[in-house]
Order: structure tokens, then sequence, then C-alpha cells
């Protein structure tokens, strides 16, 4: 079987429950992944895919035409030494099928906003969307494969320090930045104020372009941990963190796949389409009829965001006691040591 899965972390990773479920339905299926080399390293940790492809998505995406035709042409000429009995194009944007194209195969199965319903169904979670492409079980609970990785040391004492850990960048991919769905860089700022007063460690966390956060956390306590870990080390520290939270962007679905208890804030696009039942959600849409706007290419013209600043930090702050027991614990305690300290 063949799976071509090319586009962003969280596309990937929403795509990850076909490993288990196919896994379930044939321990002896050969599984061949077509992905680009970011979010490659994800896939590989699962260890449920017996060959992956590499291909350069900048290249592919952004390169002249040369180096688009070189990287097909590569594609095409790995993908020649096999037979597939059943090909994925996991994308719904037509131009995908050229990937498979020569493929020897005897089904072809692919997402089509032309068919009737088209697919993927809007309003409908991404991961059962890609079950329903294959014909695999889409009643059940999704099973996300565990990612194998390990917590590098010098993670180790942060890990312990901060119990709970922010992504306030990300929503950025090689054709765009998705800047709609990111919750507003001052609120961030006023959440890691409040769990300072709280006694609560905060970690930040990114890749190394998410660092024009940092200036606006300027004279802020925090662990910084921006530009300083790869895809694994961060699921290896959501994995050991209380709560993850941040925005729909990559760090939310690492946090997802990670097992960690997430808390995600919601304005442009569906959250159920997104994570479903697996993880807290702030939905600051409700009641806008403009709310959810993204229709899978484009957002309605905004100026001002509205959606994701109707969600304000002291609510985040609540929710977050409620999500995470150990927060509320770290709340008890500091108020036994302020009520302990004579006035």
């Amino acid at each position: 079987m063949l799976i071509i899965k090319i586009a962003a972390i969280g596309d990937v990773i929403a795509a990850l429950p076909l490993l288990t479920s196919f896994r379930k339905q044939n321990p002896e299926i050969k599984i061949t992944w077509v992905v680009g080399k970011v979010a490659s390293s994800l896939v590989a940790a699962t260890g449920l895919v017996d060959r992956l492809i590499l291909i350069d998505e900048r290249k592919l995406f952004c390169g002249n035409l040369w180096q688009k035709g070189v990287e097909v042409l590569g594609l095409w000429k790995k993908l020649s030494l096999f037979s597939f009995d059943l090909v994925l194009t996991a994308h719904p944007d037509p131009r995908y099928l050229w990937l498979a194209r020569g493929v020897r195969k005897t089904m072809h199965r692919h997402f089509s906003r032309k068919q009737k319903p088209p697919s993927p169904a809007s309003g409908a979670c991404r991961s059962r969307e890609y079950l329903r492409l294959a014909s695999l079980e889409e009643d059940h609970p999704l099973i996300f494969p565990k990612i194998q990785c390990t917590l590098p040391e010098h993670l180790y004492d942060i890990a312990r320090k901060a119990p709970i850990a922010l992504a306030p960048g990300g929503a950025k991919n090689l054709l765009r930045d998705d800047a709609l769905r990111r919750w507003p860089i001052e609120y961030y700022a006023d959440l890691i104020k409040r769990f300072s007063k709280m006694g609560i460690p905060v970690a930040v966390t990114g890749a190394e372009e998410d660092a024009w956060v940092l200036p606006h956390f300027s004279g802020l306590e925090f662990e910084n941990l921006i530009g300083k870990t790869t895809l694994l080390d961060l699921v290896a520290f959501y994995k050991r963190c209380q709560l993850v939270i941040t925005h729909d962007s990559g760090p939310l679905h690492l946090a997802r796949v990670s097992g960690c208890k997430t808390l995600a804030l919601f304005g442009p696009t569906n959250p159920i389409e997104v994570v479903a039942e697996s993880c807290d959600v702030l939905f600051g849409g409700k009641g806008l009829k403009c709310s959810p706007c993204y229709d899978g290419k484009a957002y309605a013209r905004c100026q001002n965001n509205l959606c994701m600043k109707r969600i304000q930090p002291q609510q985040v702050v609540e929710r977050a006691l409620m999500t995470s027991i150990t927060l509320i614990s770290s709340m008890h305690r500091l108020e036994e040591q302020v009520d302990s300290n004579p006035r």
C-alpha cells in the first residue's frame, strides 16, 4: 500500500491513524509513505512504515519549473520500482494526482472537491476523513501511533520546572502565513504574567522562525525553547508537560500526538475538523456569523481577527486550571503560602 501525504506537519499527523488502523486490520501489510522532508521524522518514528520516500517540499512547492520537474521525476523513478494494491492520495488538490501517475497499482483512492458529496467533507474530522478514504472503520476512537522519541538531557531540567508549555507562533507553512489562526501575541504575554503571579513556570516553544515572538515577552519570566528543539524533541518535551496551550498550528498537533493534555484556541478554523474529541477547546467564533470562515483554501477578509480576540487570557487561565489537576494543586500551594505570611 502507498500513502501520499506530503503537506504541513498538522496534516501529516492527522493522517497517522491510518497506520494504526491498517496494522490492526492486517499486521502483515507493507506500507510505503511519500512525505515531505519536514515531517518525515514523525512518520519514521511511528515504526509502522516499511518504506519512507522523501520529497523536497520546498522545491516542489516553491521552486522554479525545473526544480519542480526534477522532484516529480525523481519520485516517479523511485516509485517505478514497486507495485501497490492500493494507493491513497490524501490531498484534495487534483495536482497531487500527478505524483502517482505511472505507478503500478490495483486501486487508487483520492479526495476530490468535485465529486458529490465532496471529500474531505466540510465540517468533518480530518483524521476520520482519511479513514473513510481508505474504507477503514470511522466510528471507533482515533488511535494515534506512539511516537518513539527521547527527551534530550538539556531539556530535563526545563521539563521538571515548567508544567505548562505555550506555542505562540506556528500557523505558517511554505506557501503562506496563516496569521488569522494565531491568538494575539499580547494575550500570550498576559498569560505568562498571570501564570508567573501564580508561581507556575511556563515554557515557550517553537521553531527558529518563531523567534519574532520573543521581543513581545521582554522582561517576563519563562523558559525559552524557541528554535532549540527538533520535532521529535518537542514531542518528547510535551509528553512531560502537564498542559500545552496553543492555537491551530503544528505544535497543537505535536501536543496531541504526544498524549499531553492540550488546550486549543480556535476562531477562523473549525475545531471539529482539526481536533475532534482529542483535546480541550476554546472556540472564540461561537455566535459569530463569520466564523469559522476558513474553507480549506482561504479565509474571509478580516481586519481585526475578532474571533480570536474574544478568547481572553483570564478565560484561558480558568480553563487551564480546570484541565490540569497538577496546576490546581500548584494554585492551592501558592494560596497556602500567601495565607501563612503575616500581614
